[in-house]
């Protein structure tokens, strides 16, 4: 078969009827609100929607259901906690106060009711600063000196914190707890509160997960059609030699 004809031949197997290449296509171009108003990686939107989801209060139907299970799991297979996952899920947190900014901590909450307060700290991609979770620690053992605590470090990753206290929580997690919640949900959610809660588990998987299904998906096509992509990577090469000349 001629170089060119091989070629040719190459580049249809990888574009026509290419059913991993359509979903890819679907993936990325699908719309999501939270990438229409650039909430992609910073840092104070995410802890607001996430404000939103803990508060018992907001009109999201949830109660205090997200709370509660996001806390299950940052609690899961943790010893020498003040807390269990079987206290948590015992609990009514109906009177949970949650904060922002509160003395500088992107996420606080206190239920006066079971004694308990929760401090977050969030991080996409920027890192700790000097004894900040020290700081915040001591904060909140002044301010709520008889209260069961717990700090929780948020990551993209669930990285481990520079103070032993701070459990980890990835953004993985808030994913998976979002879709569990629209799967046992799907018939009492609202269609707007399921498809923000949706559409925001999307926004995490597709920038926040370095392992997320796109990059699964663009490892899978180029495994199967690299020489087709190799041929359009070198076709895109020369054309920008020629337009540099």
């Amino acid at each position: 078969m001629p170089l060119e004809q091989e070629q040719r031949t190459l580049l249809e197997r990888f574009i026509v009827g290419n059913q991993d290449l359509e979903e890819l296509e679907a993936k990325i171009s699908r719309f999501n609100i939270f990438e229409a108003v650039g909430m992609v990686r910073q840092e104070v939107k995410h802890s607001n929607f996430l404000q939103f989801l803990f508060n018992p209060l907001e009109k999201h139907q949830l109660d205090d259901l997200f709370l509660k299970k996001l806390l299950i799991e940052v609690l899961r297979d943790v010893e020498d906690t003040p807390s269990d996952g079987l206290d948590i899920a015992d609990s009514c947190f109906a009177d949970a106060d949650v904060r922002r900014e509160w003395r500088y901590i992107d996420l606080l909450i206190h239920s006066p009711s079971n004694n308990f307060v929760c401090v977050i700290e969030n991080k996409i991609d920027s890192t700790e600063g000097f004894n900040q979770l020290q700081t915040y620690k001591s904060v909140i053992d002044r301010e709520f000196p008889h209260c069961k605590k717990l700090f929780v470090y948020l990551t993209k990753g669930g990285d481990t914190a520079s103070q032993t206290e701070w459990l980890s929580l990835s953004y993985s997690t808030i994913a998976d707890i979002i879709e569990k919640i629209c799967e046992e949900r799907q018939s009492s959610l609202s269609p707007e509160i399921k498809i923000s809660m949706r559409h925001y588990g999307d926004l995490i998987r597709r920038h926040l997960m370095s392992e997320s299904d796109i990059a699964e998906l663009c490892r899978k096509i180029y495994k199967q059609h690299r020489q087709a992509i190799d041929l359009i990577y070198q076709g895109k090469r020369k054309k920008n030699e020629l337009v540099k000349c």
